[in-house]
């Protein structure tokens, strides 16, 4: 017989044994057994129905039983925001194979927004029966809103802008960020109220959307 997998229990196409004359056939093993992963032999007695004229027959084949790969069973994760850590909620693979699985990344991770990638590893506790089995996942991170608000700023008439600063609010995760701000008047602009357009800067701006509030420079005389 051809190779089977584990899991398959023997019928028809393994104990498939054909004689010259009429009889009966008996196996063993039986059909609806299920072999271990191994080289097993198979045995086949065969009765005739002539039992005057023949004698009982026998004869034997081998048949090889292959390793099975688990199957996973993942979910696609609801969408977190930025700064959730990886936890059971998303890494929730199971099987039918009791084993361990490893997650890459691991529970805890902070991942940066956008489509991020999970993968599994099932290590089977019956490693003789079962080869390792992987599967692959993709989890959605929203960016979270960061709020950077200009603080207003005062300066007389034909003086140099001053530094402009910001506020943020919003920040996640311990992350820091440099804030600036820039508007349009100038040294000669009229005594008024400008606009001030803050801007921010960070090495995990990216996993944020930023959201500007604009605060109001005043020349005075």
């Amino acid at each position: 017989p051809a190779a089977i997998t584990y899991g398959t229990a023997l019928g028809a196409v393994q104990l498939n044994a054909a004689a010259s004359v009429p009889g009966t056939f008996v196996y063993s093993p039986i059909a609806g057994t299920i072999l271990t992963v191994s080289t097993h032999s198979l045995g086949a007695t065969f009765t005739p129905s002539d039992s005057t004229d023949y004698t009982t027959a026998t004869a034997s084949a081998s048949i090889t039983v292959n390793q099975a790969t688990p199957s996973i069973t993942w979910p696609t994760p609801t969408a977190i925001a930025y700064g959730a850590a990886l936890s059971s909620a998303q890494l929730d693979a199971t099987s039918a194979v009791p084993g361990t699985f490893a997650y890459s990344p691991t529970t805890g991770t902070i991942l940066g927004a956008g489509n991020r990638s999970l993968s599994v590893t099932l290590s089977p506790t019956d490693a003789t029966d079962y080869t390792s089995a992987s599967a692959s996942n993709t989890i959605t991170v929203n960016p979270v809103q960061l709020t950077v608000s200009a603080i207003n700023a005062s300066r007389a008439y034909g003086a140099s802008n001053p530094t402009f600063t910001a506020s943020v609010s919003g920040a996640v995760n311990g992350d820091t960020f440099t804030t600036s701000g820039t508007t349009s008047a100038t040294i000669t602009s009229d005594v008024s109220s400008y606009s001030i357009a803050p801007s921010v800067s960070g090495a995990d701006i990216s996993d944020y959307t930023v959201n500007p509030v604009n605060g109001t420079l005043t020349i005075i005389q």
